[in-house]
């Protein structure tokens, strides 16, 4: 099934409207992120900018000392700190309020993702296929580090305290236990050609774009490419719970899972949509303005969802409520 094979459901409790555009950013944006109720922090490769969210205008710009590829917020009782992952393999930790940085070396490499595990560690991957553990709370120090792809590692999901998924270049993810030994930390590899992002629901379920399609598997289903067992294969008993095929004109770039059920997913075309497992994931609703690769997507404070992209902009979208004139059309 898919978004251009039915009509779009008309569900009205979707972000549908477009309440803000922020237009006076120099760069491709990478990541925005909440730093208050009035202000956004957003990232572009090169800096960040503190906007004022009501004036619509920058409070402060800060340079960037290397290029940096991705980022991720992390909080303590006393500060934010803004961690940068660069394309020369450095980690940098940058104060928010002190502007002090502490910077790490061990990936040889650009830093393609990074992520806070439920545990508090922070998780970083590189484009040499390296995953590196680190210690927020005992000054950043490294906590173990090991090969995980011969290539570079896209996106990792994580499952439970011990288990994540990386989705590796070879077309190739694999779920992998961390706190385990070598010769046993792959648990199972599955083919994810085109993937690109991948992200976990509260449903137990992964969801991954396949190119222009979005796949969507239940976690004790996914196949394992090293067994060989043609009658469960038959059976179908590995089948994915949903393919949503050409569901974009562009490659998916960016897929977000919230926890009301919603699957968001945008495209190199700056189109984003909306899917809903209310309604065996079908369409909801089409979000149109941006033009270019959307970086990334998230639901900000008083449920906004918020965009970025190549072409230099922020949107913030807003749920389309029912109103009494609605209300009275509707009857």
């Amino acid at each position: 099934m898919g978004c251009n094979e039915s009509p779009i459901i008309n569900y009205e409790n979707s972000y549908s409207i477009c309440t803000m555009t922020v237009n006076n950013l120099t760069d491709e944006l990478i990541k925005i992120f909440s730093i208050s109720d009035d202000n956004i922090l957003a990232c572009s490769c090169k800096n960040y900018k503190i906007l004022d969210m009501n004036e619509l205008k920058d409070k402060e710009t800060y340079e960037f000392e290397n290029e940096i590829f991705n980022l991720i917020i992390w909080r303590n009782i006393d500060s934010t700190f803004l961690i940068e992952g660069t394309c020369n393999g450095d980690l940098i930790i940058h104060d928010l309020e002190t502007k002090q940085t502490i910077r790490k070396g061990g990936h040889l490499s650009t830093i393609m993702f990074l992520l806070i595990l439920k545990s508090g560690e922070l998780l970083t991957v590189s484009s040499d296929g390296i995953i590196f553990i680190w210690d927020p709370n005992n000054d950043f120090n490294e906590v173990t580090h090991f090969k995980a792809h011969k290539s570079a590692i896209w996106n990792v999901c994580e499952i439970t305290n011990d288990i994540i998924i990386t989705t590796g270049d070879e077309g190739i993810s694999k779920m992998l236990a961390i706190k385990k030994q070598p010769k046993d930390r792959c648990i199972l590899r599955f083919n994810t050609p085109k993937c690109r992002h991948m992200v976990k629901t509260k449903k137990k379920r992964i969801v991954y774009n396949h190119d222009k399609d979005l796949i969507i598997y239940n976690i004790d289903k996914i196949p394992n490419i090293s067994d060989d067992i043609p009658e469960i294969r038959k059976l179908k008993k590995n089948d994915p719970d949903f393919i949503l095929k050409d569901v974009h004109s562009f490659t998916i770039t960016y897929i977000l899972a919230i926890s009301t059920g919603e699957i968001i997913s945008g495209d190199e075309g700056g189109v984003i949509k909306i899917f809903h497992s209310k309604f065996n994931f079908q369409c909801i609703s089409v979000l149109t303005g941006h033009r270019g690769r959307i970086n990334f997507i998230d639901v900000f404070p008083s449920d906004k969802l918020i965009s970025c992209g190549d072409d230099k902009k922020i949107k913030v979208w807003e749920r389309h409520k029912i109103n009494k004139s609605d209300e009275e059309e509707n009857d």
